[in-house]
């Protein structure tokens, strides 16, 4: 299951390779200086069976636009960067004002099978033994991406 309905944004890469190029960039302990989850009251149960043990922030939904509609009320995943002057490419073209990414679905991914956490920290290792447990066959391309 996941907590993003069909509209949500993922990051389509053009192979495996550089698929777990990212992962190993994205696991750098001076790369991604935030990965923050925003949760809204009514979402936090299902955050919590998503994701449990994950840090979030509540959303109050209590605010409200100029229209009347209620603020974000979905979950939000962003992950924040201080420098993205050696980001893989494939990854810069979704970074957006304030060098952050809003793909929710990429972020769910990390967080749900790769084993990165909300935060301001990443354990490389931890990542990398997921992958060279479920994916061996890649990690020279995680490892390279470690390198950038």
């Amino acid at each position: 299951m996941s907590l993003f309905s069909g509209h949500a944004k993922g990051i389509v890469f053009s192979s495996k390779e550089d698929f777990f190029e990212v992962l190993g960039y994205l696991a750098k302990s001076d790369v991604l200086v935030h990965f923050e989850a925003q949760v809204p009251t009514e979402k936090i149960a299902q955050f919590k069976s998503e994701l449990p043990g994950q840090s979030f922030y509540e959303i109050d939904t209590t605010d409200r636009t100029r229209r009347g509609d209620p603020m974000k009320t979905g979950v939000q995943l962003r992950l924040y960067f201080e420098d993205i002057s050696k980001m893989p490419l494939s990854l810069k073209a979704h970074v957006v004002k304030g060098n952050r990414i809003n793909r929710g679905v990429f972020a769910e991914e990390l967080l749900k099978n790769y084993g990165f956490v909300v935060g301001f920290s990443q354990n490389s290792d931890k990542i990398r033994d997921i992958i060279e447990t479920r994916h061996p066959k890649y990690i020279p391309d995680f490892d390279r991406g470690l390198a950038l």
